[in-house]
């Protein structure tokens, strides 16, 4: 183990507004004196800030959220020792099959609430634990990767798995050869898939379309592509925090919930 990443800590960010000013801070501080130390900072801020004519009102009345569990215990009693096994194990592989590898093995174990004075209020409490290898022949001509992010239980993680993937890869890659221009059927693991399809969840927000800032706006400003066809008939998107192997944070903006959610059906946004 070569690197200390252990980080212990909590976050309060706060919103304070008058009317249609609003400001925020923030503080790790949550003894009585740093809290309110915190909100006349705020209160301060808030009454100098100019007014915000988008500002909309406090969310109400309480809301009712999904009931997602993503606390595990296993995962949280995933300790140093625990993951120093499991790293080990991929350093065995690796050496076996004459390979280098170097990567990290963090675990989480976090929780989130949200509040206001409108009665609202929601918590979210999970653990995590992620694995992520890559691995290089010693002449450094090939390389390998593979990771996986977010296994809420730790004995789902299949260390050995992973770096036999990264093993082969890297082993495959030493002799690269000449590939003449032309189109290829290209078939791309689930971690090349989800990176570009990060990249279109980020675009997936209706203001940005309508002010023409996103690939979904139409050339005249204020219309978007909602309801076209864009995409072959096998896309389909859906989200949803109560997925088993998700069991994602049901808390979304503003405190609003999150609900299941179909993005793109058959192609169409």
């Amino acid at each position: 183990v070569t690197a200390n990443l252990i980080e212990s800590d909590h976050l309060l960010q706060l919103s304070v507004r008058f009317g249609a000013r609003e400001a925020h801070f923030s503080t790790n501080r949550l003894d009585d004196d740093a809290l309110r130390a915190t909100v006349a900072a705020a209160e301060r801020t808030a009454r100098l800030k100019p007014e915000n004519p988008e500002l909309l009102p406090p969310l109400e009345p309480p809301q009712n959220y999904p009931p997602v569990e993503a606390y595990f215990e296993e995962t949280a009693a995933f300790g140093p020792a625990e993951r120093a096994r499991a790293a080990r194990q991929s350093v065995e592989i690796c050496a076996r099959r004459n390979l280098v590898g170097a990567g990290y093995l963090p675990r989480v174990n976090a929780y989130r609430a949200f509040g206001n004075s409108k009665g609202v209020f929601a918590f979210y409490r999970y653990t995590g634990v992620n694995f992520v290898l890559t691995v290089r022949t010693p002449d450094g001509r090939g390389s390998g990767y593979a990771r996986d992010n977010g296994i809420r239980r730790a004995s789902e993680l299949n260390v050995a798995e992973l770096t036999e993937r990264a093993c082969a890869k890297a082993e495959l890659s030493r002799r690269p050869q000449p590939l003449e221009p032309g189109e290829y059927a290209v078939i791309m693991e689930p971690v090349a898939a989800a990176r570009y399809l990060s990249l279109l969840l980020g675009a997936l927000d209706a203001r940005a379309a309508d002010e023409g800032r996103s690939f979904f706006s139409e050339k005249e400003r204020g219309k978007n592509r909602l309801g076209q066809k864009l995409l072959g008939e096998n896309i389909t998107l859906r989200s949803d925090p109560r997925n088993p192997t998700l069991l994602a944070d049901p808390i979304g903006s503003e405190g609003l919930p999150v609900e299941a959610t179909t993005w793109i059906e058959s192609g169409v946004l």
